[in-house]
């Protein structure tokens, strides 16, 4: 973790009229913030992914468990909490890593200063996000023909109110108590756009983009080292930046142990699986931490790749 000073600062309790002290806020790095949410995505126990969640708002300044707090360093624990689960599998992409770090060490919150609004399903699909217009994301409420949308490109990730054809205003509240508001149907903002997906975007010095999920078991083409036929292999699962860089990722392999996951109804959630046999185990052990440790994290080369085929 990182050896900053405890620094002390001054904030009010959400029961007292007067000032409490809080102390030791630890700051936390981009290489702690990943390790904790690597770590989390390892465990199955949710005592221990509370822990690490705890964890992260303690990397707020001023904000240390058990104390509640009030202002801004509440929403800057609510947004962490909230980026940490909207993630579903809390994948330490560079993306999250660096949205929980400038909240952490800036305070800088984005906040929606419109009311909600609602589009239709439809145009929801087909124009994507109101704000910014990325095509994917996730629902958290749904029903009696209406739903909560969030935007999943971690720059925006807003939400918004999708309803089906014949609503013309959203059938649950959004807010609390006087604040609650029922968003009514208005067009798409960004109508007659059409949806986008991720770019197609590569590192600076080279390679592609590469974010593994760990070690586990699935069917890939065979072994990564020495071919093989395909089958259910000790394998990486890992994230790629979209199809095409996938397919660049697998080009990389010489078609030997490594395979496209792509799915239409989940295009930006591109994944490149590479197997290896019981006699490699190690070489993929090699290649999990070369694609996820030190100074080439989230990304693989061909160079890479060699390095971990020869040990």
């Amino acid at each position: 973790m990182s050896k900053n000073k405890t620094v002390h600062y001054e904030y009010e309790h959400i029961d007292a009229n007067s000032k409490v002290k809080i102390s030791n806020y630890h700051p936390l790095s981009k290489r702690d913030i990943r390790n904790l949410l690597r770590q989390a995505k390892q465990t199955g126990s949710r005592i221990v992914r509370n822990s690490i969640q705890m964890r992260l708002c303690q990397g707020i300044k001023g904000c240390v468990y058990p104390a509640r707090m009030t202002g801004e360093v509440a929403k800057k624990e609510a947004q962490i909490s909230e980026l940490y689960l909207k993630n579903k599998y809390n994948s330490p992409t560079n993306t999250l890593v660096n949205m929980l770090y400038k909240i952490m060490s800036t305070g800088e919150i984005k906040a929606e200063t419109n009311s909600p609004i609602a589009v239709s399903v439809e145009e929801l699909q087909q124009f994507g996000c109101p704000y910014c217009g990325y095509r994917s994301g996730h629902s958290s409420i749904s029903g009696r023909g209406g739903v909560v949308w969030y935007c999943g490109d971690g720059e925006c990730g807003r939400s918004c109110v999708g309803l089906s054809k014949g609503l013309s205003e959203s059938p649950f509240g959004i807010g609390s108590g006087e604040e609650t508001v029922y968003p009514k149907l208005q067009d798409h903002p960004r109508r007659g756009i059409l949806a986008h997906g991720k770019l197609d975007k590569k590192p600076e010095n080279g390679g592609e983009f590469f974010q593994p999920r760990g070690i586990g078991l699935d069917q890939t083409p065979g072994c990564f080292v020495c071919g093989g036929d395909p089958g259910l292999y000790r394998n990486i699962s890992a994230f790629v930046q979209c199809k095409d860089a996938g397919e660049r990722v697998v080009a990389m392999f010489n078609q030997r142990g490594a395979g496209l996951d792509y799915r239409e109804h989940e295009p930006d959630r591109v994944q490149v699986k590479i197997g290896a046999c019981k006699k490699h185990a190690q070489n993929l052990d090699q290649l999990d931490k070369l694609t996820s440790q030190g100074d080439n994290s989230g990304i693989i080369t061909e160079e890479i790749i060699k390095i971990a085929i020869s040990m």
